[in-house]
Formats: structure tokens, sequence, C-alpha cells
């Protein structure tokens, strides 16, 4: 049976349903077209996601210019749709319907892609390992320099492209969780993903109340997503049908 496909439109793209990229619980996102002609990656927002994490992640992309983070070009509106909400940008009041944040298209997957695929089974070859090896510290790097903390580093929020001499280019993305840290460096609530959080944070966070955290976060999760990449598995895994907290 054939799937039934629409072309709608943002502010600036057009794009079709049947071009989905990938589904959250808050977005889609899908392969669009500018109006003069460039690729583009759609991520919009749904009528369940938080403004907060809209914000957050408009405001950590247009501050994080660096070529191992996904490049952001504008916040637009999905035209197809009716409802209205507001969104604080910096100093900066922005009233659109649902939120579509532009961003490069990276047409190679992510890194959870490559470590499905069969070959990878039992981590990738040193010099692929090496590559984003580099290439996260780098974009983690960057992120530090700015003030920035990712809190959701996982192979899924990593993106593969290919530059200009056919190597890999990996990318940090998706910051719906990240934050600019105050002075002292810290922050109260923690997210992120169970498999590639510290297990002092995660029984500190989930079990033992409020607890200060910091950037360390983003370099525990770095650490999860290597062991990942070298060994086809992550670090903490749950066995004999325990949940992934009785694991860790």
């Amino acid at each position: 049976m054939s799937t039934i496909s629409f072309t709608r439109e943002t502010t600036n793209h057009y794009y079709s349903t049947s071009d989905i990229l990938g589904r959250g619980a808050t977005c889609e996102v899908y392969k669009g077209i500018s109006k003069t002609g460039e690729y583009r990656a759609l991520k919009i927002f749904l009528g369940r996601g938080k403004h907060s994490d809209i914000q957050r992640e408009v405001v950590a992309l247009k501050n994080l210019q660096h070529k191992n983070v996904v490049i952001f070009y504008n916040l637009e509106k999905d035209r197809n749709s009716c409802r209205s909400i507001n969104i604080y940008i910096g100093l900066s009041f922005i009233s659109t319907a649902r939120p579509v944040v532009v961003t490069e298209l990276c047409e190679h997957g992510s890194l959870q892609d490559v470590l499905n695929e069969l070959p990878n089974k039992y981590g990738l070859d040193e010099e692929e390992f090496l590559l984003i090896f580099r290439h996260l510290v780098d974009g983690i790097r960057h992120l530090r320099n700015n003030g920035f903390v990712h809190r959701d580093i996982k192979p899924g929020n990593i993106l593969r492209c290919i530059d200009e001499t056919g190597r890999s280019l990996y990318k940090l993305s998706d910051f719906g969780t990240a934050r600019l840290l105050e002075d002292d460096g810290q922050f109260m609530s923690l997210v992120g993903t169970e498999e590639y959080l510290h297990p002092k944070l995660y029984n500190a966070a989930f079990f033992s109340g409020e607890q200060e955290f910091d950037c360390k976060v983003d370099l525990w999760s770095l650490g999860a997503t290597l062991y990942h990449c070298a060994t086809g598995s992550v670090p903490f895994r749950p066995y004999g049908g325990r949940e992934d907290k009785e694991a860790m």
C-alpha cells in the first residue's frame, strides 16, 4: 500500500511529509529544501514540546559555531499550523506557529546508525574511532569554552557528514537540553540518557534528591560514548531482568 505524502511549507522552506528523517516525543525532523535550492534539516516541534527546550536549543546553536557542531541557519514557523506560541530568545521575542529549527542537513545519519551496522558490531576500526575521538573532544571543548553544557551526549545525538576529502566529519546536535552555565559553573537539574550517565550522578539525580552538577557530566557521557564506539556495546547494560538504575 502506498503512503500519501503532502508538500508543506515553512517560512523559507518546503518539505514533503514522506521525507522524514527522525521522530521523537516532541518533534519531527524532515529533509527540506529552501526557496533558493539548498537542502536543510527541518526540526519541527509539535504542540507537546516544551518552549524552554526550543529556547535552549536556539540559544545554544546561535552561540556555538564550530566544525564539530551542527550549523544553525534560522528559527522559522510551520505555515501549516494555526496555533501561535511565544518564544523568548535572549532579549528577542518571537511569536510563531509550530517552531521549526533549521540546521544543516547531515545525510549520512548518526553515530548510532554507524554503530548499528553489522561490521561494527564489536566496535569501530581504529582509524574511525580516533577520528570520532578527536571530533567529539574538539566539539565539547568548544562548548565548554563558550560556557555551555550539552547534558545529553550519546551516539544518537552525534551526526555524520562527509567532508571535502571524503572522510567522516562528526557533529554534536540536539541541544534541547543544553544550558549556559552560571558563574559558578554548576546547575541543579540533571537530564540525559541513562546508559550514558555517570552512576553516581544518576543516583544523585533520581534517588538522593537535588545536587549540584557541572560540566563533568558531559565528560562522562563522552567516555561512555567512546566505550560504545570501541566495543560495540554500552558500558552499563541491564542484565538479569533488572532496570538500568539497578545495573548502574
